[in-house]
């Protein structure tokens, strides 16, 4: 079964780029991706190519993870500071065979091209461009969007381990399925010539599914998901107030090697961490950004990001609190009366996590 209705876009620009937030209800969607098979139009994030005989090099001083270890049709989530450890943007790294793919939420896209631009300025041996006008993007995110992927992979879905990705053809042109997702649940992103993508995008929400629901939906739907298995969203979860380190993602860093802001960010680490951001499920609906936590009339802390979540029937978020209060199993009082749980990470189980691939 295919819902290939004509949509009714709720539409946000970032940076300049147009963002569909839903295309119907909201809570609609959000079931379409934890039960079925939501197509997500990806074409929003920016591309850059860095290539060039010293590319790798390059890539490597710059990142907070390790690039060496990589291997082609591997990808790479990471970070760009400045030296004093201030965030420039997340960046994934797709290895491709003579270069690398990088792909950029747009909060942070004028940012990372204009720290890139200036970094390679003046190089011979290394070049970047920005390909995002000729690419095209979409995400399959769903338990069965594995059984999708399959109808027009011309290998084994069940090959392509997470984070990594292959080559397929279409309409005589090469293009990247790679198995990435921000859901817990199985999630698949095609890249390649913009026009082919968008065919392909279209053919797959014409299709008729005998037992799948394949249905066009917004960031929204899926910004929900991310945040009950606390996929970071560094776009609204990082204040820009806090050290960087507060927000816990730490698995973005890695300290054995040498890149911009890690002294700083190891100089926070020994002078320790005021605060540390923690998931929560709210008791009550009023709730919002900025709310003030309290205990014994003292502020510990605040509401950073917060959702509603149909499968908790609640708002979900993260929040920030002072160190000696961050941990999981505690009510705590907000300044306007309502109380919230903190708790362990994923709020949701994603169904996905009890369904094999076959």
């Amino acid at each position: 079964m295919s819902n290939n209705n004509s949509p009714e876009l709720h539409v946000e620009v970032v940076n300049g780029k147009e963002v569909c937030l839903a295309y119907t209800d909201v809570n609609q969607e959000y079931q379409v991706i934890r039960e079925e098979v939501g197509l997500l139009d990806f074409s929003f994030t920016t591309k850059l190519k860095v290539s060039g005989d010293r590319a790798a090099d390059f890539l490597q001083q710059l990142i907070t993870k390790d690039l060496d270890f990589l291997s082609e049709e591997q990808t790479l989530t990471c970070l760009l500071l400045e030296e004093d450890g201030s965030l420039v943007g997340e960046v994934t790294i797709y290895v491709l065979q003579d270069s690398y793919l990088l792909d950029v939420w747009p909060s942070f896209a004028e940012d990372v091209k204009a720290y890139l631009s200036k970094k390679v300025e003046g190089s011979s041996e290394v070049e970047m461009e920005d390909i995002t006008s000729h690419t095209g993007t979409f995400l399959l995110e769903g338990p069965k969007s594995w059984k999708v992927v399959q109808e027009f992979l011309p290998i084994s879905v069940q090959v392509i381990p997470f984070q990594n990705f292959s080559y397929f053809e279409y309409m005589g042109k090469e293009l990247i399925i790679a198995r990435i997702g921000y859901s817990a649940e199985y999630g698949y992103k095609v890249i390649g010539d913009k026009d082919v993508v968008n065919k392909l995008n279209q053919e797959l929400l014409d299709m008729e599914f005998s037992d799948i629901n394949v249905q066009r939906v917004g960031l929204n739907s899926l910004e929900i998901c991310r945040l009950e298995v606390r996929f970071p969203n560094l776009s609204r979860e990082l204040d820009p107030n806090q050290q960087l380190l507060e927000l816990g993602i730490n698995w973005l860093i890695d300290f054995n090697k040498d890149f911009p802001g890690k002294e700083k960010l190891m100089e926070s680490l020994e002078n320790g961490l005021e605060k540390r951001a923690v998931c929560f499920i709210s008791e009550g609906l009023d709730i919002k950004p900025k709310d003030k936590i309290v205990v014994d009339g003292e502020t510990i802390g605040y509401i950073q990001h917060t959702l509603y979540s149909p499968s908790v029937n609640n708002y979900v978020g993260i929040a920030y609190l002072n160190i000696e209060y961050a941990a999981a199993g505690f009510s705590f009082l907000l300044e306007n009366g309502n109380t919230i749980k903190s708790v362990s990470s994923p709020i949701v189980q994603a169904k996905s996590l009890s369904i094999r691939m076959e």
